[in-house]
């Protein structure tokens, strides 16, 4: 009973810390799922088991296998590191499985990839398989068959890009650089210029009313070789106050880490193109580093440098 009084007692703790901490939106979700199941699974192994108990065992377990981030993990470290120790957790002390039998893919009813598994039930290492050499593009489905294990878990991962003159692009009704709870726009100030020209960039993101807090992440996507001013972006920095914590130039885009305030934030900074060329820029990104969902992406700009 100790244990779980005192797990139930950093339950309390995280909710109370986590006020003004950025750990919140759908991450803070899954991390507190992770604690309460763990609290949970304690008290099962001290002998307070009930219908009910297992069946909120059963749901927010069912939650988190769920809920992975196309790398597989729980979007921030602490967050993995709760979900997989209430998973073991939950598995330790289950008889291990002898048959050790592997898996095999089945795509659209042909055989694929096989998987192997580990007959120690605490065994969290993924197995991978690269489906792409048997897909093409249309409807699939996929099976999994054999195996002799009681907890297993599968995660489909699919990636893949549309032109931006595409109809579910074009035909969205949300705006462009607009999400359900974001507002992002990236303006330059001439897309025509020559190699000695100096081009204004200005960036606005927003949070829209109260959909959760912490930072957030904005990608102001570059033409090819632009040379940044970098002091423009330390302007940018010590006049922002606090809504401006830091950059990063990259080859081809800025990311500037913000923590806008109501009303959101305003910044600009400047570049010049190094050489002639017509090229488009990288797609501009604004998403809440712990609230993944939320996301507002702003169509690439045409340059034309004489």
């Amino acid at each position: 009973m100790r244990s779980w009084l005192l797990r139930a007692s950093r339950i309390r703790s995280f909710h109370s810390n986590r006020i003004n901490s950025p750990e919140t939106g759908y991450t803070g979700r899954i991390e507190t799922t992770a604690l309460v199941l763990d609290a949970l699974a304690i008290a099962k192994r001290q002998g307070q088991s009930s219908p009910e108990l297992d069946r909120a065992l059963n749901r927010g377990t069912l939650f988190l296998l769920k809920n992975k981030d196309k790398y597989g993990v729980w979007y921030s470290t602490q967050a993995t590191v709760d979900v997989l120790q209430t998973l073991v957790r939950q598995l330790d002390g289950d008889s291990p499985d002898a048959s050790n039998a592997p898996v095999r893919i089945f795509i659209d009813g042909k055989p694929g990839p096989a998987l192997s598994l580990s007959s120690d039930v605490r065994q969290l290492t993924p197995q991978r398989a690269d489906l792409t050499p048997f897909v093409s593009p249309g409807k699939h489905s996929i099976e999994l068959r054999g195996g002799g294990s009681a907890h297993a878990s599968a995660y489909v991962n699919a990636s893949y890009y549309l032109p931006w003159t595409a109809l579910a692009v074009t035909g969205s009704s949300v705006p462009s650089g607009d999400a359900e709870s974001l507002r992002y726009s990236v303006k330059f100030d001439r897309s025509t210029a020559s190699t000695s020209d100096v081009i204004r960039c200005t960036v606005h993101a927003e949070r829209v009313g109260f959909r959760g807090y912490g930072m957030m992440l904005a990608e102001v996507g570059l033409p090819p070789g632009a040379d940044v001013d970098r002091a423009s972006l330390d302007s940018a920095v010590s006049s922002s106050g606090w809504d401006l914590q830091s950059y990063e130039i990259q080859p081809n885009r800025v990311v500037f880490y913000l923590w806008p305030r109501a009303g959101g934030t305003t910044l600009s900074f400047t570049f010049k193109p190094r050489f002639e060329m017509t090229a488009q820029s990288s797609e501009s990104i604004l998403y809440d580093y712990y609230n993944p969902e939320a996301r507002a992406s702003v169509p690439p700009t045409r340059f034309t440098v004489k």
